[in-house]
């Protein structure tokens, strides 16, 4: 849909460039989100826990992993959890998640225990809404 004035922002960055849509700020969406969680508020709170988030995307499609901050990204003993979807917009307005999996053992040999399971998959699921925010889904549902 074309935007209105209002709310197209600063003007920084196009529709087309997805890094500057998931920052802090997020000056293209409604009034209405303008409270939302943020990908950068996503990002802080991973980074406080030891964790690094990264997002791929192929149309509505995502996968959000997290990472141990102070191993490489490409190792898969690095990765602390993963989540898959997709954010539909449009006549649906719903984000699925097709699988949210937090590797328990990984975490509990990583630090005696200290990490929460729980923490871990709330995060990638919280990290997730400012892909649903962008697409207008209303709703979200884990399968």
């Amino acid at each position: 849909r074309a935007l209105r004035s209002e709310e197209r922002g600063t003007g920084r960055g196009t529709g087309s460039d997805a890094a500057w849509m998931l920052t802090n700020t997020q000056p293209h969406l409604p009034n209405t989100y303008a409270g939302a969680f943020t990908w950068g508020e996503a990002c802080a709170a991973a980074s406080r826990r030891g964790l690094a988030l990264s997002v791929s995307r192929l149309g509505p499609f995502f996968t959000i992993r997290a990472h141990f901050a102070d191993a490489p990204r490409r190792d898969e003993a690095a990765l602390a959890g993963e989540a898959t979807g997709h954010a539909l917009g449009w006549p649906l307005n719903v984000l699925r998640f097709d699988q949210l999996r937090v590797y328990n053992s990984r975490l509990r040999e990583r630090d005696n225990g200290a990490r929460s399971v729980l923490g871990v998959g709330s995060l990638l699921g919280s990290a997730a809404l400012p892909l649903a925010i962008e697409a207008g889904c209303t709703r979200a549902e884990l399968l």
